[in-house]
C-alpha cells in the first residue's frame, strides 16, 4: 500500500512540473504569435498603400526597370525577435 501512495505521489509531482512547464512555454508561444500577427497586420497596410500608389517610388538600376517604393520608417513594421517559433 505504501508503494502505491509513493507512486502516486511521484506521478501527481512529474505531472505538476510538466503542467507548469508547459503552461510557461505556451503563454511564450502566444505572445509570439501576437507579435507575429502585429507583425503581418503592419506588412499588410504597407502593401496595401503600396497597391494604392501612397509612396513615392524610385528606380533601381541603371539598366534594369526595378522601381522600388520610398517607404517612410514610420510605417515599416518594427523587426521582432521570434526565437520560439524558429526553433519549433
Amino acid at each position: 500500500m505504501k508503494l502505491r501512495d509513493d507512486d502516486a505521489a511521484s506521478f501527481v509531482a512529474q505531472f505538476n512540473a510538466y503542467r507548469k512547464e508547459a503552461k510557461a512555454k505556451n503563454q511564450a508561444l502566444e505572445g509570439e504569435l501576437l507579435r507575429v500577427f502585429s507583425h503581418a497586420k503592419a506588412l499588410e497596410a504597407v502593401v496595401r498603400r503600396v497597391e494604392k500608389g501612397e509612396y513615392a517610388v524610385r528606380q533601381r538600376g541603371a539598366s534594369s526597370r526595378v522601381v522600388v517604393p520610398c517607404i517612410p520608417l514610420q510605417d515599416r513594421p518594427v523587426r521582432g525577435n521570434y526565437r520560439i517559433l524558429l526553433n519549433v
